[in-house]
Order: C-alpha cells, then sequence, then structure tokens
C-alpha cells in the first residue's frame, strides 16, 4: 500500500519524517473505515514502507548490555543519534537523570522481569518526581525490546486514551485486551495498537463523528 501521506495537499511527504498520523484534523475522507486507517497506520510504520519508527526498535535490541539499554531508555533515547524522543521533550533533563539513575539502581529487579506487565508496574513503583504514566510506558517498552518482551494489552494514557474513547467508553480503565477491540485492530501488535491509538486519534472521532464505526 502506497504511503497516503503522499496523497494529502500541505502535510510532508515519506522520507520526511513525519511522524504523526498525516489526515488533517477535520478528517480524511479517504481513510472512510478502520481498516483503512490501521493499513495506513502500517504503510507508514514497518520497515520497507515510507517510514521507519523501528529505528527506535533496532536501536534498543542493539544495546550491548543491560545497563546499556537502561540508560538510553531512561533519557528517552529515539535511535542511535542518543536525541530525546519528542514523549519526553517536555520532561527537565535533570528529572530523566534522576529517573536513569533510580532505574540503575534496581538493575536486577529488571533482569528479573520476564514479562513486559511486570516491568510496567516495577516502573509505575519506581517513578520518581516529573515522570508521568506515559514516560513509565514508553520506557518499560524500550528496556522491553532488549529483553524481547512486549506488551499484551493495549496500555491506555494520553494521546491512546483519547484515541481509545472513539471506539467505546473506557472511563476508569488503564489497558484494554486486544479482543474488546475492533477486530481490524488485529492487524496490530498491542503495542502498535497503543501507537495507532494515540498519532490517528483525530482520524479515528472523524469516523465516528460521520458514523463510520
Amino acid at each position: 500500500m502506497k504511503c497516503l501521506s503522499m496523497e494529502i495537499p500541505g502535510k510532508k511527504k515519506c522520507g520526511e519524517n513525519q511522524v504523526g498520523c498525516p489526515c488533517p484534523k477535520n478528517g480524511n475522507p479517504m481513510l472512510n473505515s478502520i481498516s483503512k486507517v490501521v493499513d495506513c497506520y502500517i504503510a507508514r510504520t514497518r520497515p520497507g514502507n515510507c517510514l521507519l519508527p523501528k529505528e527506535e526498535e533496532r536501536h534498543y535490541k542493539t544495546q550491548q548490555t543491560l545497563a546499556d539499554a537502561i540508560k538510553a531508555a531512561g533519557m528517552a533515547e529515539r535511535g542511535p543519534d542518543c536525541r530525546r524522543h519528542s514523549h519526553q521533550y517536555r520532561i527537565a533533563a535533570a528529572d530523566l537523570k534522576t529517573w536513569t539513575t533510580t532505574l540503575l539502581s534496581n538493575e536486577t529487579s529488571i533482569d528479573h522481569c520476564k514479562l513486559y506487565n511486570q516491568l510496567h508496574l516495577l516502573f509505575t513503583h519506581l517513578k520518581t518526581p516529573g515522570i508521568g504514566p506515559l514516560t513509565v510506558y514508553d520506557t518499560a517498552l524500550r528496556i522491553g525490546y532488549f529483553k524481547k518482551i512486549y506488551p499484551v494489552e493495549v496500555y491506555l494514557h494520553a494521546g491512546t486514551a483519547h484515541g481509545a474513547t472513539a471506539l467505546g467508553d473506557w472511563r476508569g480503565r488503564e489497558k484494554l485486551l486486544i479482543n474488546e477491540l475492533p477486530t481490524e485492530m488485529g492487524k496490530l501488535k498491542p503495542h502498535e495498537i497503543e501507537d495507532c491509538l494515540c498519532v490517528c486519534k483525530n482520524q479515528l472521532h472523524w469516523l465516528c463523528i460521520k458514523g463510520l464505526l
């Protein structure tokens, strides 16, 4: 499938490091179903297609040691360039350093985690000032890349929670099971669904308003 961001006037084209949803805020009639939204997401995010956010995953998988992965994840490195991920732009550098130091002091506990939800629960308890739920999730995901463990549920926070409201009433929920979501989402892994619900939230709400869900 051709990257649909190329078809939308005024939006960045492939190769221009566009990482958000290519659809305008008032909706893209070309993507008039969940299936098309999911296909667009896949076309823009998986290796061999237009955009390569998988670079972040590769960055963590190729760390030499767990300590190296913890240092990179704690400082929110997005890839080999070591620049900070946009999710953590607004966090003070001192807060990220404190977070990283706390994680490193708990390396043994991190090493013992065999499931993603164990990592997430541990990091929730270790949370330091300035670190919110999104950073807890992202840090656990990045270290999970190194440990080869992934979420099996869809965690709701920030933009993801907003996107999910287009599909149902999840008030009070912190995570969802895959089978609670539309079957079209089954093409994606849980951590991809989390990302898709966030970056495609405006298009999903447009579908809801138009009665296309």
